[in-house]
């Protein structure tokens, strides 16, 4: 999934959801928008461990 996927000015990886997402989430709301990827380490491979719900994932 993330193979390719480099973080960057509009992308960013978080591998737990913590008070660090929130204040990414606010800083692309801020600027000129990006992606926040959770469950994602700094080199771009998962977490292990780490498992979203399907509700989740479509909200």
């Amino acid at each position: 999934m993330t193979k390719n996927l480099k973080e960057n000015l509009h992308t960013e990886f978080k591998s737990s959801f913590n008070d660090s997402v929130i204040e990414s989430l606010s800083a692309c709301a801020n600027t000129k928008g990006g992606r926040v990827l959770i469950g994602i380490d700094d080199k771009g491979n998962p977490v292990k461990g780490f498992s979203v719900g399907d509700e989740s994932l479509q909200n």
